[in-house]
Order: C-alpha cells, then sequence, then structure tokens
C-alpha cells in the first residue's frame, strides 16, 4: 500500500487517468508480492486480483483528501495507517483538551514534565500503527508502562542499569531485566521508536521547537541535546557523550558543537587526553581506546 501511493505521489501527484491504472499495473507485475501471488495461485487468479485490487484502490485514492495521502507517503506509512493514527491521536487531544488538559506533546512530555502515565497513553497510540513494531514479543516482553519508563530514562540519560529497577517485576533478577532492556534498546528504540514518535508528533503538531524536531534523534542515541547527537553520531559510546561534550565546552569553546564543524570536532575528540575521560569505576585509558576505536 506504501509503495503505491509513493508510486502515486511522485509520479502522478494522485492525478490518475485509466492509461495510469495500465502503468500502475505494470510496475505491480514487477514486485515481489506479485511474483509471489503468481506462483502460489497461478499467472490468471493472480493477474486477476491484481486488477482488482489497483481498481479498487485507485477509487479510494480518488475518494481521499490528496493532503493526507501525500502526508502518509511523507511519514513513510500507507494512507490507511495514516488515517486511523490521525483519527485516533485527534479523539486523544480533543479528550484531553475537554477536560482543560493540553499536556499531550511528546516533546515536552518526554524532556519538560517526565509524565510517565502520559507517555503510555502515546505509547499505545503508537503501538496501534501497523508498520509501527514497538512491543516487544516473546518470554520476558514489555508493557507499555515500562517501554515508557524505559524511553524516558533512555532520553534523560539514566543508567540502564537504574532504569532497569525502575521496571523489574516481582521474580525478574536485575541481570535478566538489564538483558531484556539492552534487548529493547537495541532494536525497537532504534528501529521503531523514533519513527513512531516522529508520526505522532507530525499529527499531534508537536514539530515547532528545536527539541520537538530532534526528539527522535534524542531517542535514537539516547540523549537529550543537539550538541549530544551531533557527538554520539562522531562515533562516540552514550556512556562518554558527557564527558567528551565538557572537554569541547572547556578546553575548545571556539570550536561550534556543529554538523558544518563535525570534521573538526572529529579530530578533536580523537586527540582528547585520557586524563580528561572522567566516568565512574572505568579508567580514562580504557574510555579512551573505546572511544578511538569508535571515531575512526
Amino acid at each position: 500500500m506504501q509503495y503505491i501511493n509513493h508510486i502515486l505521489n511522485i509520479s502522478y501527484d494522485y492525478d490518475i487517468n485509466p492509461r495510469d491504472v495500465a502503468k500502475i499495473r505494470g510496475i505491480l507485475t514487477d514486485s515481489y508480492l506479485y511474483h509471489s501471488l503468481s506462483k502460489q495461485e497461478g499467472f490468471i487468479n493472480a493477474q486477476t486480483k491484481l486488477n482488482t485490487f489497483v481498481a479498487q484502490y485507485i477509487r479510494h485514492v480518488n475518494a481521499n483528501k490528496k493532503e493526507d495521502m501525500a502526508k502518509a507517503d511523507e511519514l513513510g506509512i500507507s494512507d490507511i495507517s495514516y488515517t486511523k493514527v490521525k483519527s485516533i491521536i485527534g479523539a486523544f487531544i480533543n479528550s484531553l483538551k475537554a477536560n482543560g488538559d493540553h499536556e499531550y506533546k511528546a516533546s515536552e512530555i518526554i524532556l519538560q514534565t517526565k509524565n510517565v502515565e502520559r507517555l503510555t497513553e502515546i505509547i499505545n497510540i503508537i503501538a496501534k500503527i501497523p508498520e509501527i513494531k514497538i512491543e516487544m514479543l516473546g518470554q520476558g516482553n514489555l508493557d507499555p508502562e515500562s517501554i515508557a519508563k524505559l524511553l524516558m530514562g533512555w532520553v534523560n540519560g539514566d543508567k540502564v542499569r537504574d532504569i532497569a529497577k525502575n521496571i523489574k517485576r516481582a521474580g525478574q533478577s536485575d541481570e535478566e531485566v538489564i538483558s531484556l532492556c539492552n534487548r529493547y534498546l537495541n532494536s525497537q528504540m532504534k528501529s521503531y521508536m523514533p519513527w513512531g514518535m516522529n508520526i505522532y508528533q507530525a499529527v499531534s503538531y508537536d514539530l515547532q521547537t528545536e527539541n520537538a524536531q530532534m526528539l527522535p534523534s534524542y531517542i535514537y542515541y539516547g540523549v537529550s541535546s543537539k550538541e549530544a547527537v551531533i557527538v554520539s553520531k562522531l562515533g562516540v559510546p552514550r556512556f562518554a557523550v558527557g564527558n567528551v561534550l565538557r572537554v569541547l565546552k572547556e578546553k575548545y569553546a571556539e570550536v561550534p558543537i556543529s554538523v558544518e564543524h563535525i570534521g573538526q570536532l572529529k579530530g578533536i575528540v580523537a586527540g582528547i587526553d585520557a586524563t580528561d575521560y572522567q566516568v565512574e569505576n572505568v579508567s580514562g585509558k580504557v574510555i579512551k581506546e573505546i572511544v578511538d576505536k569508535r571515531i575512526k
């Protein structure tokens, strides 16, 4: 669905005539889905289903707003998913406002008010987007509240061990919860959460400030400032980002911490002395070895 929507947006601006329908059919016959269907059901059945699908989808497109279709394409989801989540988010915000509550912007909730209960509600909404797989499946899965706590702590600089203590359930060992958190952070948190949060923000008009625009990057890297994102992009591990920022500001204040100066910053970070690294229970020499290896 998303693939077709993208074609209609880029190639036709959703202005479709009968000749274009034939072109779209031709494009889809080269898709993996069509070839799989043809193998399973045979050429004739596959062609029949393809023709029916294209005709129905074109009618669907012509019955919908071009703006919504284009927005869905921009966000990387199908227009059906976009319509669904737009309705859910709209109802959510209207319900809050009806009770005099205006706390619905994710960037403010995560970075300022740190309202876990409200963030849990947002996590539940994001989880309803078919393309966004933020739930953790299998044994020892994380519920929406635990994911909200993990996300909140991750972005605001908490250690994984401390976050794990906050979501630990009865009968779980510390090591088990830490492992669960790390698995989530290295999978769903980086692969789907930034994407899902960006969709929620776009629909809820939460992109006006720099922090709001940077929130998906904050989520990916586990930091809470634009400067920290830039240092993270160099390859500096999360646990050393604050240390590197301190050294840059104290000793190299003349060099702006910006994307435009990222090459210069990389050289400076590579030259930071081991004695400048001050991280709890870890020697500066070990940290420097890790940082130097990551930024090469």
